[in-house]
Order: structure tokens, then C-alpha cells, then sequence
């Protein structure tokens, strides 16, 4: 039995990892060319870190009530913006994005590439504790398009 706080203190504190594991979500499209996501399963490792940058980069920051204020990223400071805005401030917001997640250790900026007349592409090569990977975020910069 714990008797003060001295004792307390002398107790042996192990850190312990979380499980990564997510649910697994499986794209398809349907014979009109709409595109859903059905929930199957769960995924473990590099496809829940997949799983959870698609997430996270697919969810508007703030906008959404029973989130977390953390939660997401901010894109629509973009909207009929430059391109060369989006070039400017991308980095640091999906930076921002991304470090609610503790599995994700670095976020590297590949290249910008405007896509048509209001939408930017960025590619990312993001360093995960199970190994890197490159994602693709496309952004509109028009209200019509988001």
C-alpha cells in the first residue's frame, strides 16, 4: 500500500506505445462515378498512418463541432487566393496539420504544381515511425470547386 508521496515517487514509470490501429476504409467507385468509402476492418502500421493523413487533410479545422480544436487543417485561408500564396503558407499548414499525430515525425514540402485555372497541387514526403511515404493534397482556390 501506498503510504505517501515518497513512495509514490519510487514507483517505476514505463512509457507504453498506443496501438496505431485505425479503421480501414475502402475506396470505390460506383457504376455512375460517384466515389464512396465503406468501413472494413481496421489497419495497422503504414495504412493507418496513410488512413489518418487522408484524414486529417480532408477535414476543415474549426468547422466541425464535435471535433477536436486541433483536429484538421485550415485550407480555406486559400480560397481566391494566388497561387503563389499557396506556394508561400502550404508547408507550414500541413506541418501544422499534421503534428496532432504522434506517429508522424517529419513533413518535407516536395513541389507545387498549379493544376488548371483555380486549383494547386502539393506533393509531401512525410516520415512516419513505420518508414516515409509521399502524399498528394489538391486544393481548390475557388469557393465553386471546394
Amino acid at each position: 500500500m501506498i503510504q505517501s508521496f515518497r513512495d509514490i515517487q519510487a514507483l517505476p514509470i514505463e512509457p507504453r506505445r498506443e496501438s496505431s490501429y485505425t479503421s480501414a476504409y475502402v475506396h470505390s467507385v460506383d457504376r455512375l462515378g460517384g466515389e464512396t468509402s465503406v468501413l472494413r476492418g481496421s489497419a495497422n502500421g503504414m495504412e493507418a498512418v496513410r488512413q489518418a493523413v487522408h484524414t486529417i487533410c480532408h477535414t476543415e479545422r474549426f468547422a466541425y463541432r464535435n471535433t477536436p480544436w486541433n483536429a484538421g487543417i485550415e485550407l480555406e485561408q486559400f480560397i481566391n487566393r494566388s497561387p503563389n500564396y499557396f506556394r508561400a503558407r502550404i508547408g507550414n499548414v500541413v506541418k501544422d496539420a499534421l503534428k496532432m499525430d504522434d506517429r508522424i515525425v517529419e513533413v518535407h514540402l516536395l513541389r507545387v504544381e498549379v493544376i488548371g485555372p483555380r486549383s494547386v497541387a502539393a506533393w509531401f514526403k512525410i516520415v512516419s515511425v513505420f518508414g516515409p511515404f509521399e502524399y498528394m493534397l489538391d486544393v481548390p482556390l475557388s469557393r465553386s470547386q471546394y
